[in-house]
């Protein structure tokens, strides 16, 4: 057996997975039933070919089989598709200990995978709620909350505005680390050989993403009824777009016009 090469685990190869796991469960929430559960059987079933070249020979083909007949199961229970998520995140750390990764080019892919598997699973496992549905149900019982503690009707939208302005300003940070990443530093490297931008940029953007993402499941929510289902998703979605975030930009000044006017 090969000598284990485990990937070094730092703060942000936890978090970054995680919040992956969770933009996942976000977007296929935006899927309406019966489409959400077939579509993911098809998707883990997928999954489970990507490690068909993994470096373990006919292991390979029984653990795809495997996970094959579990999708099936998935198309009528969830559960299923839970416990395929679940064997995929152990066959993770298998590839990053002794084989190859699951993204020949990025080296510690395989443990990120193993870490955000098991959200995604827990989530299946729990029957795949709609999160948004779930967040509207809460946000329409906080009126009531907000009155029995005194607060004002008034100092909502204020502190939405301050809300909206923080999530501007980390898509601006985002947009800006990603842009710099992709269309400069990586460039650089590959047609000068230049790689310390990347080195620098790389974390920076990290960082940036994963306090984008924070702040904006904080803001929809805070507020899941000013944010429809598609207004969300382009949110999340846009961040891993170049310059995407402009777009973004566009959306939450309307929104924030939106609610002045109501606070006016």
């Amino acid at each position: 057996m090969p000598v284990a090469t485990p990937t070094p685990v730092t703060a942000l190869g936890l978090i970054l997975p995680v919040l992956i796991a969770l933009m996942f469960i976000g977007v296929c929430s935006l899927v309406r039933e019966p489409a959400r559960r077939n579509f993911s059987a098809i998707f883990v079933a997928g999954a489970g070919a990507a490690y068909l070249s993994g470096g373990f020979g006919v292991l390979e083909l029984v653990f795809c089989a495997a996970i094959t007949v579990l999708a099936y199961r998935g198309l009528s229970d969830y559960r299923a598709t839970g416990v395929a998520w679940l064997l995929h995140s152990g066959w993770d750390l298998a590839h990053d200990l002794y084989g190859n990764p699951i993204i020949p080019f990025v080296p510690d892919s395989s443990f990120g995978c193993f870490v955000c598997d098991p959200v995604i699973a827990l989530w299946y496992l729990t029957g795949a709620p709609n999160v948004w549905g779930l967040l509207r149900k809460h946000h329409r019982s906080a009126p009531g909350r907000r009155r029995e503690a005194g607060m004002s009707a008034r100092r909502v939208p204020a502190e939405d505005l301050g809300q909206l302005a923080r999530l501007r300003i980390a898509s601006v940070v985002e947009t800006g680390t990603l842009a710099s990443l992709v269309l400069v530093a990586v460039p650089l490297k590959h047609l000068a050989g230049w790689d310390l931008g990347v080195r620098a940029l790389g974390p920076l953007h990290g960082l940036a993403f994963v306090a984008f993402i924070w702040i904006s499941l904080r803001t929809i929510a805070a507020d899941p009824d000013r944010w429809p289902s598609k207004d969300a998703a382009r949110l999340i979605l846009l961040a891993f777009v170049p310059l995407g975030g402009l777009f973004n930009l566009r959306l939450l000044r309307r929104k924030a016009e939106a609610l002045g006017a109501t606070a006016g």
